[in-house]
C-alpha cells in the first residue's frame, strides 16, 4: 500500500482572512471524517504541489497536524483560482481502513499504437480517469491502458477490457470507450471541417470587426439593431 506524508498545522485564520495565507503561498485547507472533528489547517503551496503530484487523489496520505499522530485521509476536493488554476483551498477527508472508498484513478496510456503510427490515424482519448471502490489498503495511483492493442481502426477499447486486481471494482459503466483511432481525414473532408467552424460575419458589419474581435452572437445583433431603432425614435 502506497502512503505518503504531507505535514499541515491547525489553521486560526478563517474568513475572508485567509487571503492573508495565500499572499504567503500557504493554503487554507479543512480535514474531516468519521472519528475526528472537522479541523481548520494550512499547508504550504509547494508542499502540497509535491505530494498531489505523487498522490493523486486515489494513494493515501498520512497527514500530519503540528505535533499529533497522522491521519490517513485522501484528497476529497481541490478550489482553484479561475484566473490563476492554482488551488485555493483543499477538503481531506479521513478514511476508515475497514470499510470501502471510492476514488478517483487516473488513467495512464502506454506503448504505441500501429494505427497510428503505420496508418496515420488520429488517437482519441475518451476517458482520462475512472472510479474505483475498494479497500483503502488496496487502492491503486493509476491504471496502465496499453494502445499497441489499437491495430486498426475498429478496435476500440473499453472500460470492460482493462486487467484489474480483482479486489477492485471500476464503477464506470463497462461498455464504456476510453480510447480508440480514427482514420485520417482526407483534404476534401478537411476542407469541409473548416467551412462549417468558420464565423460567419453578418451582413453588413465587416467594418465593424475588427482583427482579432469577438463577433457577437444572433441574439447581440438583435439587441444592438433594437437600440439602434430606440435611438431613431
Amino acid at each position: 500500500m502506497d502512503t505518503v506524508i504531507l505535514n499541515a498545522k491547525k489553521r486560526t485564520i478563517t474568513g475572508k482572512d485567509v487571503k492573508i495565507l495565500r499572499e504567503q503561498k500557504i493554503i487554507p485547507a479543512v480535514v474531516y471524517g468519521p472519528s475526528i472533528e472537522t479541523q481548520s489547517l494550512e499547508i504550504d503551496f509547494l508542499t502540497f504541489k509535491k505530494v498531489f503530484e505523487e498522490a493523486g487523489r486515489s494513494t493515501l496520505i498520512d497527514l500530519k497536524m503540528d505535533e499529533g499522530n497522522a491521519v490517513k485521509v485522501l484528497v476529497q476536493d481541490i478550489q482553484y483560482d479561475p484566473e490563476t488554476d492554482l488551488p485555493i483551498h483543499v477538503d481531506f477527508r479521513q478514511i476508515n481502513m475497514k470499510e470501502k472508498v471510492t476514488a478517483e484513478v487516473q488513467i495512464k496510456f502506454i506503448g504505441e499504437s500501429p494505427a497510428v503510427k503505420e496508418k496515420g490515424g488520429i488517437l482519441v482519448k475518451s476517458v482520462d480517469h475512472l472510479e474505483i471502490q475498494c479497500l483503502p489498503s488496496d487502492l491503486i495511483h493509476e491504471i496502465d491502458v496499453d494502445i499497441s492493442k489499437l491495430v486498426d481502426f475498429d478496435t476500440v477499447i473499453h472500460v470492460k477490457d482493462l486487467i484489474i486486481p480483482e479486489n477492485i471494482t471500476i464503477l464506470n459503466n463497462p461498455d464504456e470507450a476510453i480510447v480508440l483511432v480514427d482514420e485520417p481525414r482526407s483534404d476534401a473532408e478537411m476542407e469541409a471541417l473548416n467551412e462549417e467552424i468558420t464565423v460567419k460575419v453578418p451582413e453588413g458589419a465587416e467594418e465593424e470587426v475588427k482583427e482579432g474581435a469577438e463577433v457577437t452572437d444572433d441574439k447581440s445583433e438583435k439587441g444592438k439593431e433594437k437600440k439602434a431603432e430606440g435611438k431613431e425614435k
